[in-house]
Protein backbone atom coordinates (compact mmCIF):
# COMPACT_ATOMS: atom_id res chain seq x y z
CA UNK A 1 0.00 0.00 0.00
CA UNK A 2 2.82 2.36 0.93
CA UNK A 3 4.45 1.74 -2.48
CA UNK A 4 1.20 2.53 -4.32
CA UNK A 5 0.84 5.90 -2.54
CA UNK A 6 4.43 6.81 -3.49
CA UNK A 7 3.73 5.91 -7.14
CA UNK A 8 0.59 8.10 -7.17
CA UNK A 9 2.50 11.03 -5.60
CA UNK A 10 5.31 10.61 -8.14
CA UNK A 11 2.82 10.68 -11.07
CA UNK A 12 1.13 13.78 -9.59
CA UNK A 13 4.51 15.47 -9.23
CA UNK A 14 5.39 14.66 -12.86
CA UNK A 15 2.01 16.00 -14.04
CA UNK A 16 2.52 19.23 -12.06
CA UNK A 17 6.03 19.65 -13.56
CA UNK A 18 4.66 19.10 -17.09
CA UNK A 19 1.82 21.60 -16.53
CA UNK A 20 4.27 24.19 -15.12
CA UNK A 21 6.65 23.72 -18.05
CA UNK A 22 3.81 24.18 -20.52
CA UNK A 23 2.54 27.28 -18.72
CA UNK A 24 5.89 29.09 -18.69
CA UNK A 25 6.86 28.12 -22.24
CA UNK A 26 3.56 28.83 -23.99
CA UNK A 27 3.65 31.48 -26.73
CA UNK A 28 2.58 34.97 -25.74
CA UNK A 29 0.96 37.58 -27.93
CA UNK A 30 3.28 39.99 -29.82
CA UNK A 31 1.90 42.87 -27.75
CA UNK A 32 2.84 41.08 -24.50
CA UNK A 33 6.34 40.33 -25.82
CA UNK A 34 6.88 43.96 -26.93
CA UNK A 35 5.62 45.24 -23.57
CA UNK A 36 7.95 42.89 -21.69
CA UNK A 37 10.90 43.92 -23.93
CA UNK A 38 10.23 47.60 -23.19
CA UNK A 39 10.08 46.90 -19.45
CA UNK A 40 13.55 45.36 -19.40
CA UNK A 41 15.02 47.79 -21.98
CA UNK A 42 15.55 45.27 -24.77
CA UNK A 43 15.67 46.52 -28.37
CA UNK A 44 12.48 46.22 -30.39
CA UNK A 45 14.54 44.94 -33.32
CA UNK A 46 18.16 44.74 -34.39
CA UNK A 47 19.99 44.36 -37.70
CA UNK A 48 23.52 43.32 -38.54
CA UNK A 49 25.36 44.91 -41.50
CA UNK A 50 22.74 47.66 -41.89
CA UNK A 51 22.55 50.21 -44.67
CA UNK A 52 20.27 53.18 -43.96
CA UNK A 53 19.45 55.56 -46.81
CA UNK A 54 18.01 59.06 -46.63
CA UNK A 55 16.38 60.20 -49.86
CA UNK A 56 15.23 63.59 -51.10
CA UNK A 57 11.73 64.37 -52.36
CA UNK A 58 12.53 62.88 -55.79
CA UNK A 59 13.73 59.59 -54.29
CA UNK A 60 17.45 60.17 -54.89
CA UNK A 61 19.80 59.16 -52.09
CA UNK A 62 21.12 62.13 -50.09
CA UNK A 63 23.35 60.14 -47.75
CA UNK A 64 24.09 56.59 -46.63
CA UNK A 65 24.73 55.27 -43.16
CA UNK A 66 26.53 51.93 -42.96
CA UNK A 67 26.54 50.19 -39.57
CA UNK A 68 27.85 46.80 -38.53
CA UNK A 69 25.00 46.65 -36.00
CA UNK A 70 21.82 48.70 -35.56
CA UNK A 71 19.03 48.40 -33.03
CA UNK A 72 15.89 50.36 -32.30
CA UNK A 73 15.96 51.67 -28.75
CA UNK A 74 12.89 51.20 -26.52
CA UNK A 75 10.23 53.77 -27.31
CA UNK A 76 10.88 53.68 -31.06
CA UNK A 77 12.32 57.18 -31.42
CA UNK A 78 16.02 56.39 -31.81
CA UNK A 79 18.53 53.92 -33.19
CA UNK A 80 21.81 52.75 -31.67
CA UNK A 81 24.49 52.03 -34.27
CA UNK A 82 27.92 50.40 -34.01
CA UNK A 83 30.90 50.69 -36.38
CA UNK A 84 29.35 53.56 -38.35
CA UNK A 85 30.32 55.07 -41.73
CA UNK A 86 28.42 57.97 -43.31
CA UNK A 87 28.81 59.03 -46.93
CA UNK A 88 27.04 61.76 -48.86
CA UNK A 89 25.81 61.47 -52.46
CA UNK A 90 28.60 62.18 -54.95
CA UNK A 91 26.75 64.85 -56.91
CA UNK A 92 26.19 66.78 -53.66
CA UNK A 93 29.95 67.43 -53.89
CA UNK A 94 30.49 66.98 -50.17
CA UNK A 95 34.06 65.70 -49.91
CA UNK A 96 33.76 64.53 -46.28
CA UNK A 97 33.09 61.02 -44.96
CA UNK A 98 32.40 60.24 -41.31
CA UNK A 99 33.44 57.20 -39.23
CA UNK A 100 32.71 56.36 -35.60
CA UNK A 101 32.63 53.34 -33.27
CA UNK A 102 29.05 54.05 -32.26
CA UNK A 103 26.18 56.49 -32.76
CA UNK A 104 22.70 57.30 -31.52
CA UNK A 105 20.36 58.49 -34.25
CA UNK A 106 17.25 60.48 -33.41
CA UNK A 107 14.62 59.53 -35.99
CA UNK A 108 12.52 62.64 -35.39
CA UNK A 109 15.34 65.22 -35.48
CA UNK A 110 17.54 63.52 -38.10
CA UNK A 111 20.54 64.11 -35.81
CA UNK A 112 23.33 61.63 -35.11
CA UNK A 113 25.36 61.75 -31.91
CA UNK A 114 28.60 59.98 -32.79
CA UNK A 115 31.09 58.72 -30.24
CA UNK A 116 34.21 56.67 -29.79
CA UNK A 117 37.05 57.56 -32.13
CA UNK A 118 35.06 59.80 -34.48
CA UNK A 119 36.81 60.79 -37.70
CA UNK A 120 35.85 63.25 -40.42
CA UNK A 121 37.92 62.30 -43.47
CA UNK A 122 38.46 64.30 -46.65
CA UNK A 123 40.45 62.62 -49.38
CA UNK A 124 42.95 64.91 -51.05
CA UNK A 125 42.64 65.55 -54.75
CA UNK A 126 45.35 63.65 -56.59
CA UNK A 127 47.79 61.76 -54.42
CA UNK A 128 48.06 64.14 -51.48
CA UNK A 129 47.51 63.26 -47.84
CA UNK A 130 43.92 63.13 -46.64
CA UNK A 131 42.62 65.66 -44.14
CA UNK A 132 41.47 63.97 -40.94
CA UNK A 133 39.62 65.48 -38.00
CA UNK A 134 39.50 63.30 -34.87
CA UNK A 135 37.39 63.73 -31.75
CA UNK A 136 35.61 61.56 -29.20
CA UNK A 137 32.13 63.04 -29.70
CA UNK A 138 30.52 64.73 -32.67
CA UNK A 139 26.97 65.83 -33.44
CA UNK A 140 26.13 65.43 -37.13
CA UNK A 141 23.12 66.99 -38.82
CA UNK A 142 23.31 65.34 -42.25
CA UNK A 143 20.37 67.21 -43.80
CA UNK A 144 22.04 70.54 -42.93
CA UNK A 145 25.45 69.06 -43.83
CA UNK A 146 26.77 70.39 -40.54
CA UNK A 147 28.78 68.83 -37.70
CA UNK A 148 29.92 70.16 -34.34
CA UNK A 149 32.05 69.03 -31.43
CA UNK A 150 32.53 70.71 -28.07
CA UNK A 151 35.44 68.61 -26.79
CA UNK A 152 39.05 68.20 -27.86
CA UNK A 153 39.57 68.06 -31.64
CA UNK A 154 42.70 67.06 -33.57
CA UNK A 155 43.08 68.31 -37.15
CA UNK A 156 45.68 66.44 -39.22
CA UNK A 157 46.87 67.28 -42.74
CA UNK A 158 50.00 65.35 -43.68
CA UNK A 159 52.72 66.26 -41.15
CA UNK A 160 50.70 69.23 -39.84
CA UNK A 161 48.63 68.87 -36.69
CA UNK A 162 46.41 71.32 -34.84
CA UNK A 163 44.63 70.66 -31.56
CA UNK A 164 41.63 72.72 -30.44
CA UNK A 165 38.64 72.75 -28.14
CA UNK A 166 35.48 72.65 -30.25
CA UNK A 167 34.71 72.45 -33.93
CA UNK A 168 32.10 73.61 -36.40
CA UNK A 169 32.20 71.80 -39.75
CA UNK A 170 30.26 73.15 -42.70
CA UNK A 171 30.60 70.07 -44.88
CA UNK A 172 28.95 71.33 -48.09
CA UNK A 173 31.07 74.49 -47.98
CA UNK A 174 34.18 72.40 -47.19
CA UNK A 175 34.93 74.74 -44.28
CA UNK A 176 36.05 73.96 -40.73
CA UNK A 177 36.18 76.32 -37.77
CA UNK A 178 38.34 75.36 -34.79
CA UNK A 179 36.79 77.20 -31.86
CA UNK A 180 39.29 77.85 -29.04
CA UNK A 181 42.68 76.98 -27.51
CA UNK A 182 44.10 76.20 -30.94
CA UNK A 183 47.72 75.09 -30.94
CA UNK A 184 49.90 72.70 -32.90
CA UNK A 185 52.73 72.41 -35.36
CA UNK A 186 52.84 73.39 -39.00
CA UNK A 187 55.58 72.27 -41.34
CA UNK A 188 56.46 74.74 -44.10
Amino acid sequence: MYRRILDILFVCLLAAAAAGTWYWSRPTSPADARERALEVGLPTYYVRDALLLRTDETGRVRYRIHAAYAEELPGGGALRLDDVRIEFREDEQIPWRVRARHAAASLADQVLELGGGVELVRDAPGEGAPTIVRTEKLVLEPLRQFASASGRVTFVLGPNELIADGLKAFLKEDRLELESNVHGRLTP
